[in-house]
């Protein structure tokens, strides 16, 4: 829901401000990079989906550029006390200018059990600067 979303919300009214931002080192040393947080949680009827997602964006001239948008928290459940599948994701930039990002996965099923649906998990999957975008190493 919106950050002005009555308590009445199905969702139970905000739980966090929808988009944050911060200034990281990222591709340079000399010029910062936009950091996007954003957090979007949906209830349509009974079922609830969170997804959080960061975003790495560049000045350009006068535009920002894409570098870089992983989902890094996503949950999703059919009723209010069903467990949720979870699929959370670290984004940690590592290295000298411009810096690698480590995009650490980890799947966590529901009541910690793999299903025919499910298979939990945990992996690493790292990105670099190339073509101004962050790509697959």
């Amino acid at each position: 829901p919106s950050i002005d979303a009555p308590a009445s919300d199905v969702c139970g009214g905000p739980s966090a401000l929808p988009r944050t931002f911060k200034f990281v080192r990222l591709t340079s040393a000399q010029r910062d990079t936009l950091e996007l947080d954003d957090h979007l949680d949906e209830c349509p009827g009974s079922a609830h989906s969170i997804v959080e997602a960061i975003t790495y964006l560049d000045a350009r001239g006068d535009e920002l550029v894409k570098l870089f948008s992983v989902r890094t928290h996503e949950a999703s459940w059919d009723a209010p006390d069903e467990p949720a599948l979870t699929v959370a994701r670290t984004v940690a930039p590592a290295g000298k200018f411009p810096k690698r990002l480590e995009v650490t996965e980890e799947v966590l099923c529901p009541d910690g059990k793999q299903t025919p649906t499910c298979k939990p998990g945990k992996g690493t999957s790292l990105y670099v600067l190339r073509g101004g975008r962050y790509v697959p190493e």
